[in-house]
């Protein structure tokens, strides 16, 4: 399977979300995806990064400079 985790709440939220993740036997975190980079999206995905307990894979930020001037 190929897992993918896409936004994870505040900071606060990240221990839920890992505890989630362990608890289906993930290891590996494919795809990691921030829609967007305000604290209730991004917060938990950093502290996840931080943590250091899943392999991720390949990380995906949206970047609105891209798009937006």
């Amino acid at each position: 399977p190929t897992y993918v985790l896409i936004d994870a709440g505040y900071a606060s939220d990240a221990a839920t979300v890992s505890r989630f993740l362990r608890r289906r036997g993930v290891r590996a975190i494919h795809h990691l995806v921030c829609s967007h980079l305000h604290d209730d999206h991004a917060e938990g995905l950093l502290a996840i990064v931080r943590e250091a307990e899943f392999d991720i894979g390949t990380a995906w930020v949206h970047d609105p400079r891209l798009y937006v001037d």
